[in-house]
This record gives structure tokens, sequence and C-alpha cells, in this order.
């Protein structure tokens, strides 16, 4: 049978239902290892959220130039359907409309939509193969970033989790091998995907270049990952690698003609991005607190065709965060966050647009076992890897400012 959480709402605390998202994701994850045991469904299962928020900064827009005066551009509705066909064989997908100031539009999406093969089965080691439009895994929250209620807050910390590039991030358009072992030191889950991900050119332009070009478009990726859980027995801890390649498509409709040094133009006639991201995560669970941080080593490779004459240019950034999750009450829970992200360790933080210092607090109050709300409250310096609207100008940018964000949401299943 499909395991989903009004099956445990009941009997758990939001900390623990927040734990079994985080590492389950509901709709894709937790089926994929009672797969095999479990009964054909005659119907699919559906889950569903409904969310509306509002946000407000101070000093600098946030997603949409409304944001200082107060917007309510911040809303998503998703439903995601799970259909067990076979001890083997399972299907899985999600749409997803998604309002983010000015950032995204609310056009419904695709997230994900695969089948999950699972081909072998000895005990608790198992093994599987999803195609389609498969999760990401990558980090302890990638997975699970489409449900509003596994979010330690009402979004997750952009120095690690790229909100800039989250129909990106979210899934890949190829294929996801997958083990689970049972060692005798402890519960060891691997995976290997590839493939691509088409998405927005005006978002990926901002991402990588800070703006939209009229010359350039940004309209697939390729990538490429591997990602390894463990979490030892009889222990509190648990583990995480993860690798992501990141290769952006990027075309030249014509050719870029800029003033040079010696006053004289110069012309680029190609330019291609390659990123290569290590992720390493280690988390520490008691009952009413939980204790991360995830660290990532970044590397950036920079090709371009000038005048004819190609160069390559190779940087090196990093990114952190670390936090404090506590459940107060049975109702609620508490996040308290740092993040740091640098572009480059050579340069060091030389513009707003290179480095990132975030300071969260952020609360959920789940008023009963489908509806919760969300604050968080965010003290910022830089503006590095913020999703970047239409209206940004990085010359009217201050160095310090800050974000609220409430969120409400509302779950459901039939």
């Amino acid at each position: 049978m499909i395991m989903n959480t009004s099956m445990i709402k009941k009997s758990v605390t939001p900390l623990q239902h927040t734990y079994f998202l985080v590492r389950s994701s509901i709709a894709l994850f937790i089926s994929a290892q009672l797969l095999y045991s479990a009964p054909a469904l005659s119907n699919p299962y559906f889950n569903g959220f409904i969310t509306q928020g509002l946000v407000f900064s101070d000093e600098n827009a946030f997603l949409t130039n409304d944001s200082e005066q107060g917007s309510f551009d911040f809303r998503e509705i998703g439903l995601n359907m799970n259909y067990i066909i076979s001890p083997k064989w399972r299907l899985s997908g999600q749409v997803l409309s998604q309002k983010l100031g000015d950032t995204i539009p609310a056009t419904p999406k695709v997230d994900y939509l695969l089948a999950d093969y699972g081909f072998y089965n000895q005990g608790l080691n198992r093994a599987g193969l999803r195609f389609g439009r498969v999760k990401t895994p990558y980090g302890f929250y990638n997975d699970s970033r489409d449900l509003p209620s596994a979010r330690p807050g009402a979004l997750l910390p952009d120095a690690i989790y790229y909100e800039g590039l989250r129909d990106f991030m979210i899934s890949t358009d190829g294929a996801n091998l997958y083990s689970s072992h049972q060692l005798a030191v402890g519960s060891l889950s691997l995976d290997a995907y590839f493939g691509q991900h088409k998405t927005s050119s005006d978002a990926s332009e901002r991402f990588y270049l800070g703006r939209t070009i009229d010359q350039i478009e940004i309209k697939n990726f390729d990538k490429l990952g591997i990602n390894a859980f463990f979490e030892p027995v009889s222990s509190n801890f648990q583990f995480n690698y993860s690798y992501l390649q990141i290769h952006p498509e990027v075309t030249l409709l014509s050719p870029i003609q800029f003033p040079n040094a010696n006053n004289g133009i110069d012309t680029l006639n190609e330019i291609n991005y390659k990123s290569d991201i290590h992720l390493f995560s280690i988390r520490y669970q008691l009952p009413k607190h939980s204790f991360m941080v995830e660290y990532s080593d970044i590397g950036n490779t920079t090709s371009t065709v000038v005048n004819d004459q190609k160069t390559t240019r190779k940087t090196y950034g990093e990114a952190y965060y670390a936090q404090w999750q506590w459940l107060p009450l049975n109702q609620m829970e508490t996040w308290l966050r740092y993040s740091y992200y640098l572009a480059n360790k050579d340069n060091g933080e030389t513009s707003l647009r290179s480095y990132s210092k975030v300071a969260t607090a952020a609360l959920r109050w789940h008023f009963n076992a489908d509806l919760n709300v969300t604050g968080q409250y965010d003290l910022r310096e830089g503006d590095a890897l913020i999703p970047i609207h239409k209206d940004y100008d990085p010359s009217t940018r201050n160095k310090h400012w800050s974000v609220f964000l409430v969120q409400m949401n509302y779950q459901f299943s039939f």
C-alpha cells in the first residue's frame, strides 16, 4: 500500500511529521521502499496543497518591486498522484502552479512525472529505476522542496538550494538508478541520475547573468549527479553526500560586441558554463531538537570565444548553512539558521551579487494536521543567488536589508 501523511497525522508530532516528509518526500520515496511487498491499488492516490503568502521587505525589493509595500504574489497550488500498478511498477507525478512575485509566473507546470520499476528485491536490499521527469536527490531538502510543510520555513536556504533555479533543481528529464542497503553498521541509500531540464530562458539568464540579454537564450540544462545517504545503526546522526554537475546550453542568437581596454571593439561569438558542486550534509536528530549543517564546494568553468580566440576560466566558490530546529510545543516548530555563500573564493566579497549572508528565524504553527501557518524573517547582507525579478537594478541595491514572509498552507488527500 502507499503510505501517506493521513496515516500518521494523529500519532506524531509536527516535528516528527516534518522529519518524515523530508526523509521520504511523501509522494515518491517512501512508496519506492515499500513497492516490492505492496499489493496493486485499484485507484490512484492523490495528495494536494494550497498556500497563500505575504512577502514584505525593507531596504530592498525581493521577488517583486511591490515587496516593500507588501505583496500577496506568493502562493502555490499543487496536486500529486501515486499509483502502484504492481509490486514492481509505480507511477507518480505532480502538477504545480506557483506564483513567486515577478520571478515565477502562476502557469501550471509538471514538477515530476515518472515510472518507477523495482527490479531487485532481496530482503532489505533493493534497487530500481525511475525514468521520465524524475526528482533530483540533492542534500536533505531538495527532493521534498515542493511540499510546503517539509521546508524549514517559508523558503529553503538560497546558499545551497538555489531558489532562482528552482524548476531546474526539483527534477530531471532522464533516469534515476537507485538502491537501498541494510548493512551491519547502518542503512545506505544510493542514487545516480542524468538527463536534461528545460526552464524559462529569462529566469536562467537572470540567475547566470544578473539580467536578460536579447542576444542570449538559456532554455535547457544538461545535468547529472549522484547522492549517498547513510544512517548509522543506533545513532541519531544522518550523513549525506551529493554531487551535481550543471551545464546550461547557452545560445548566442547573434554575436555580442563590447568595448575593450584599448578603446577597440571585441566580439563575443560563444559562451559556455559548467558547474560541479559537491555537497556534504550532516544532521543530529533528537525528539525535540535537530541540528544540521550543509556545506558545498562549487567549481565553475566559463569558456568564451572572443575574436575567434577561446579562453577557459575556472573559479571556486563555497556555501554553507548551520541550522537548529526546536519543537517547544507539539503544535509548534521553530528554526534558527545562518547561511553564507561566496561565488569566488579568490575575489572575495567584491560586489553584492558575489556573496550573501543570511540570518533566519522561522516558526510554523499547526492548527491541525491539515492546516498550518509559517512565518520567516531574514536579516540579509548581499544579493547573491536571490531570484531576480524583471525590474531588478543592482545599482540601487542596499548592502543590508531584510525580508519577512508569512505563508498559510492547507494540505489534503483523496
